[in-house]
């Protein structure tokens, strides 16, 4: 069989991630970005859980303020997945001033939206849960709900 013969997927699911593991580790931001692009791009193509296991793995072990989120949600919204948008979300609520990142919270709705969570089989319970007990405003949450019950 020839090169060209093969399949992206096929090419995809033989890529070792373990290089982008490493870099994840990295203190070069550059590095983490184009690692996390790495593997969001797997993920999505590949369906590959190690690869999805790694991002959750690093959000959770890396990610600790607003401007990481919006690094790490930058970087990898192309995975469209539902666990990593709940995990998102989960720590934007627990941030009083996410009302301020108004681009960020705005890109993250239309994320949910492209995510098409009810349409998965995912019930948008425990996303709208979050909102409620968030530590934003009252007007804040009624409008992300309002927002997110429209998809």
């Amino acid at each position: 069989m020839k090169d060209n013969d093969i399949p992206i997927e096929k090419i995809l699911e033989k890529i070792n991630i373990q290089s982008n593991l490493i870099d994840l580790q990295s203190d070069n931001r550059e590095k983490v970005r184009l690692a996390l692009n790495a593997l969001a791009g797997v993920t999505l193509l590949t369906k590959r859980k190690d690869s999805l296991y790694a991002l959750v793995g690093y959000y959770v072990m890396e990610v600790k303020t607003m401007e990481q989120i919006e690094f790490f949600f930058k970087e990898t919204k192309s995975v469209h997945s539902p666990d990593l948008a709940y995990l998102i979300l989960k720590d934007l609520t627990q941030f009083k001033e996410a009302s301020r990142h108004r681009l960020l919270i705005n890109g993250f709705l239309n994320h949910l939206s492209n995510i098409q969570i009810s349409k998965s089989g995912i019930s948008l319970e425990p996303f709208i849960h979050l909102v409620e007990h968030a530590k934003w405003g009252e007007k804040q949450k009624r409008r992300f709900i309002e927002e997110f019950y429209e998809f």
